[in-house]
């Protein structure tokens, strides 16, 4: 089959393999787009790959072997055909162009949109292979155009269960955990469960510790923001700072930060203490910018949005309790930024019934006395499932089906789902055990993030056999359906 390629370059990890492999296949991967890739690919090895670095294709820099000498400028009627991937798009810029302005940010879209239409259009590839959910504005516009021209798209999904992914189509449907399974029966027993599924579920359930945090990509933000990793961060940009005359500037900003309201003492100063005998429902921020609220929380990106949306239809004498997530002052320091910008938690707590409680609050005991929590897509709604606590849900997760769990998407399906939780919703811990069975079944272990390798007892090699043989698999049952 003819395979575009959107990651799989690091050769520690066996991603690279993987590549070798579906080649070794008879596969022609005809089109190539990864960071760093000249650095990191023999391309030798592929004489008839178009090769794209990442950086380039951000910058709509095109790949050097690829004709786009007749792709025509985008029409109004090809805009309005993809209005709802601009949307997304214009937000998840601000990850990485987050200084421009929105008609600039609005023409980079229209370039992007032009040349990948165009280079899915000529080389014609049978499906797209994404390393990671696409959320890196390029390979979302990859996704979006192939979604349209009915291209198969592949999607590694991770999940917070340590060394389990998905193979997946659409980043909003999970068809081998359907619906259904809210209302599952069955058999299934914990002991019955994969040893890393029961062990994960069990952390979860009773708040065991593994390292330093139970949820491995917070340990993961942690060491890299603390002790020598840090050190050696900072020194790193202090010498790169000294090259290009920047120091200067930076230790401006960072002085002046120092005596002007930031991220940080804005909340402090409008925080105030959980008050356990009110009954309310816990919302955990995500962490931004990240894939988990763009694309994944579609207009709930704004966060702000989805706590309007619980406050306008929360019952008397009910309260939310907001709190933000652990790492987003660690990883994104205290300056004001596009999605923390100033006046941000002044407008949560100016809303009816809504208080921010300190971040040093703990996340469980927030949960064990809620009566339900609320987040995009966060993994404390998936730990206030594992505890029978009722949960409701603004993104898209591979845990959106699970019992317990209400999608929602506005003040009526909320209004819905407190009303069904306030009259005693229930489910089961045979439901949930279940429901992980079928997570079980239907996950692979393996990791798709590098750093998460030293951390699981998955070795590259297994890695690399486990994800290539979902994917050959999958590649097979496309084969034989076309």
């Amino acid at each position: 089959m003819r395979l575009f390629l959107i990651g799989w370059t690091d050769k520690n990890s066996g991603l690279y393999d993987v590549a070798v492999k579906l080649k070794e296949k008879g596969h022609k991967i005809v089109y190539w787009a990864s960071p760093d890739i000249f650095k990191e690919v023999d391309v030798f090895k592929f004489p008839d790959t178009i090769f794209h670095d990442s950086f380039g294709a951000l910058e709509v820099r095109p790949a050097p072997e690829a004709d786009v000498s007749d792709f025509l400028p985008v029409s109004a009627e090809l805009a309005k055909e993809f209005y709802e991937t601009e949307i997304a798009v214009l937000t998840m810029m601000n990850k990485k162009y987050e200084r421009l302005s929105v008609d600039e940010r609005k023409h980079l879209y229209y370039q992007l949109l032009s040349y990948w239409l165009g280079i899915l259009k000529r080389y014609r590839p049978e499906a797209i292979i994404f390393q990671l959910l696409p959320h890196s504005v390029y390979d979302f516009i990859v996704y979006e155009v192939a979604k349209k021209l009915n291209i198969k798209t592949l999607i590694f999904k991770v999940t917070i269960l340590d060394d389990r992914v998905f193979l997946i189509d659409d980043y909003k449907i999970y068809p081998f955990l359907p619906d259904t399974g809210k209302n599952l029966s069955g058999n299934s027993r914990l002991e019955d469960l994969s040893g890393d599924i029961r062990e994960s579920y069990l952390r979860f359930k009773e708040n065991r510790k593994n390292g330093q945090n139970a949820h491995i990509y917070v340990r993961n933000m942690l060491e890299a923001n603390s002790g020598g990793n840090l050190i050696r961060k900072k020194l790193k940009i202090g010498l790169n700072s000294l090259r290009d005359l920047s120091i200067f500037k930076k230790l401006y900003l960072f002085f002046k930060r120092q005596f002007q309201m930031n991220p940080k003492t804005e909340y402090l100063s409008v925080q105030s203490p959980a008050d356990w005998n009110k009954k309310f429902i816990y919302v955990s921020l995500n962490y931004q910018p990240e894939c988990t609220t763009s694309p994944q929380g579609g207009v709930f990106v704004d966060q702000i949005l989805m706590i309007e949306a619980l406050s306008s239809v929360l019952p008397a004498g009910w309260m939310i309790y907001v709190k933000e997530h652990p790492m987003q002052w660690v990883r994104r320091g205290w300056a004001y930024f596009s999605y923390r910008y100033q006046g941000y938690y002044q407008k949560i707590v100016g809303l009816k019934n809504v208080k921010l409680v300190p971040i040093e609050t703990d996340g469980s005991e927030l949960i064990r006395n809620c009566i339900a929590v609320a987040n995009v897509t966060g993994s404390s709604a998936f730990e206030a499932v594992l505890k029978l606590k009722p949960a409701l849900m603004f993104g898209y997760e591979w845990f959106q089906n699970c019992p317990g769990v209400f999608r929602v998407s506005g003040p009526e399906d909320c209004r819905r789902a407190l009303e069904v939780i306030k009259n005693g919703a229930v489910h089961t811990e045979e439901q949930i055990i279940n429901y992980l069975a079928l997570v079980d079944k239907f996950s692979l272990r393996g990791y798709i993030y590098p750093d998460r390798q030293a951390y699981l007892p998955v070795g590259s090699k297994e890695n690399s056999e486990n994800l290539s043989g979902a994917l050959l698999s999958e590649l097979d049952k496309i084969k034989n359906l076309s």
